[in-house]
């Protein structure tokens, strides 16, 4: 599945950075753990979604805005 399409990539394929990069540390073996916070902030019109596409549920179930978001 690919949902994250953007003008600097339409492929939805490259991870171009990071968004509300909100935590993180490095752990006893070396490697980096990171999270992003806030997500939903930056997704917006549930309400838009026809009610058979399978994102709807999913959207949903961690509380994006049905209408415009603060950030819009």
């Amino acid at each position: 599945m690919i949902w994250m399409k953007t003008s600097a990539d339409p492929t939805g394929r490259n991870i171009l950075g990071m968004l509300n990069n909100c935590a993180g540390g490095k752990t006893p073996w070396g490697t980096v753990l990171t999270a992003e916070e806030n997500f939903h902030q930056y997704f917006a019109n549930l309400r838009r979604l026809p009610d058979s596409d399978y994102r709807k549920a999913i959207h949903a179930r961690y509380g994006m805005p049905s209408g415009a978001s603060e950030r819009r």
